[in-house]
């Protein structure tokens, strides 16, 4: 993975835009259930209060009393767990070969990319791998919460 990794961020910096689609394609492709398909960008925050809270917790199950078990079930987790983590693994490390300048760019497609990827369900996905990979790129690319911060939703 580490050499995979390192030829993959070289072809970030080098085509940039070649990596940014190929990984956005991944991810449409395994966070999305198949009758769903995301709002433009400019709609996130609107479907933050609908789309996302009514897929959270779908493919973990949910635990009695907690507020996933009041939350209808999601239509479709059918990717597997080895799909989605790579597809988190490949944004990670996009980001981690890309310009900060194209990350900031407001509006953009990693900023796109990550919009879709707080609007999955992956947060609750069964596997372990893949839980933790969520929370990782949600930490490390933090200042895009600070681009959009209409995506933290109410504390």
């Amino acid at each position: 993975r580490r050499e995979l990794a390192t030829l993959f961020k070289g072809v970030a910096r080098v085509h940039p835009s070649l990596a940014q689609a190929f990984v956005h394609s991944m991810l449409q492709s395994t966070l999305q259930p198949s009758d769903y398909s995301a709002p433009p960008a400019a709609s996130y925050p609107a479907a933050l209060s609908s789309t996302c809270l009514g897929t959270q917790g779908a493919c973990a199950g949910s635990y009695p009393g907690s507020y996933e078990s009041a939350l209808p079930p999601a239509t479709d987790c059918a990717a597997p767990w080895a799909h989605v983590e790579v597809s988190l693994w490949l944004l990670f490390q996009l980001g981690e070969g890309l310009p900060d300048a194209t990350i900031r760019e407001k509006g953009g497609v990693f900023q796109q990319m990550m919009g879709l990827l707080l609007l999955s369900p992956a947060s609750a996905h069964a596997h372990h791998a893949v839980q933790l990979l969520y929370f990782e790129i949600v930490v490390r690319y933090y200042r895009f919460f600070l681009a959009q911060p209409e995506h933290l939703g109410v504390a």
